[in-house]
């Protein structure tokens, strides 16, 4: 059996609808339910849009019974509601990356504009966690940052704090950069379709691709993208059941 949480939020609700219709044997709950749900000895399947208004506890929640997750969120690339795409990932916050050989054709439909402006003397990117962030995994405000800050400190890197409300657009930030250094922001894909090397915790998608800050090839940034491809689907994707069908493929 299969929970689909939803919290009555617009977007959250939209998405849980679709989910509710490609997903064959589910059941429609609400976060106003999850302590009925954490006080149960039976545990499910826990499908869900995001980690606000309770969503984020049931994850916690399946993780610490080894019971499976799904979370999906705003896609790596075209992320736009609701005519975007949206990740769906298991078990985590994005998709854990395998090397194979994926077709190009859910690729060739992004039609992705890609260009090198990596500069071994440019400055690097550092882009923490929200607050959101650093409370769904428990870390103390700003530790993440203080430790790459700390890492950085005496090695004459130039380096750029780009924060989540930063108003400086990312174009500007990316072009002529060395690296950039990230927690689990959707800059680590924008920064590789631009030639850039990321470093990246675990629980980015590019982890398990590449975890220096050394240029990626051109096939290497191809089978990630291919990759990431078949991890994000629109709307109707997930509503049709094509989203579920390929992630159990």
């Amino acid at each position: 059996m299969i929970y689909v949480w939803h919290t009555g939020h617009e977007i959250n609700e939209k998405i849980s609808q679709a989910l509710h219709a490609g997903i064959p044997q589910n059941i429609l709950k609400h976060t106003e339910w999850a302590e009925n749900y954490f006080n149960s000895p039976n545990k499910y399947t826990a499908v869900g849009y995001g980690i606000l208004r309770g969503t984020g506890d049931i994850f916690k929640h399946n993780q610490k019974h080894n019971v499976d997750y799904y979370e999906v969120d705003r896609g790596y690339i075209n992320p736009k509601h609701f005519d975007g795409y949206y990740r769906i990932s298991k078990n985590g916050m994005q998709a854990k990356y395998v090397d194979k050989d994926l077709p190009s054709d859910r690729l060739d439909k992004l039609k992705i504009e890609r260009d090198n402006w990596y500069d071994p003397k440019g400055r690097i990117i550092v882009c923490p966690p929200s607050d959101f962030i650093e409370h769904y995994y428990d870390m103390l405000p700003n530790s993440w940052e203080n430790a790459v800050k700390e890492a950085l400190e005496g090695n004459n890197e130039h380096t750029k704090i780009r924060h989540k409300s930063d108003t400086t657009p990312l174009e500007h930030d990316l072009k002529g950069a060395k690296a950039v250094y990230t927690f689990n922001s959707n800059v680590a894909i924008e920064a590789t379709i631009k030639g850039i090397p990321v470093v990246a915790n675990r629980e980015s998608v590019v982890y398990k691709w590449k975890r220096n800050a050394v240029p990626p090839t051109i096939e290497e940034i191809d089978k990630l993208l291919r990759f990431i491809s078949y991890n994000q689907f629109t709307l109707e994707e997930i509503k049709n059941g094509t989203a579920w069908r390929l992630l159990h493929a």
